[in-house]
């Protein structure tokens, strides 16, 4: 387990991916299927490709440099990534879109279950806030009746003592 991932969370993406991967890939037959959206899925294979290529060769030099030399004509200092064919940026694409859908819709999940508790976190506290409102309620209540009776201890004091000047 690398450091600073979550335990679980290669085995919970596995399954997330397993879960969706039937609605990932009737999204993409269904966007292969129409020719506006087969040609978008085309390109979109195509610039990924293209941008997978590129980046290679910058990353390893002297691996790609058999592709560099086939590839490069003469005078050309950058040669063309050549351009592969439809089915393969369909397939390359289809694999880039079923890892969008499964990304989106586990951001989906994880945004919904954020949702989730901060509902649950403010009912919570509204709750809370109730109890606090009831308890200065009580508070002020008490605090009344320790008025009253001390007015009414006052009260009695008063006519004790003035029963006691009575009977002396």
């Amino acid at each position: 387990m690398a450091s600073g991932t979550f335990p679980g969370s290669a085995l919970f993406t596995q399954m997330f991916r397993q879960l969706t991967k039937p609605l990932s890939q009737r999204i993409v037959k269904y966007a292969a299927s129409r020719p506006f959206f087969r040609q978008k899925i085309i390109t979109v294979g195509r610039v990924y490709d293209r941008l997978d290529t590129n980046l290679r060769r910058l990353k390893e030099p002297t691996v790609i440099a058999t592709d560099i030399a086939a590839a490069k004509k003469p005078n050309q200092e950058n040669p063309a990534v050549p351009s592969i064919k439809d089915e393969q940026a369909v397939e390359i694409a289809s694999q880039l879109m079923i890892e969008v859908v499964v990304f989106l819709l586990l951001f989906l999940v994880v945004w919904c279950e954020w949702l989730r508790s901060q509902r649950k976190s403010e009912a919570k506290e509204a709750k809370h806030r109730q109890d606090f409102e009831n308890l200065e309620t009580l508070k002020l209540e008490a605090g009344r009746r320790l008025e009253a009776l001390e007015l009414e201890t006052d009260r009695l004091r008063a006519e004790l003592a003035r029963l006691q000047g009575k009977s002396s």
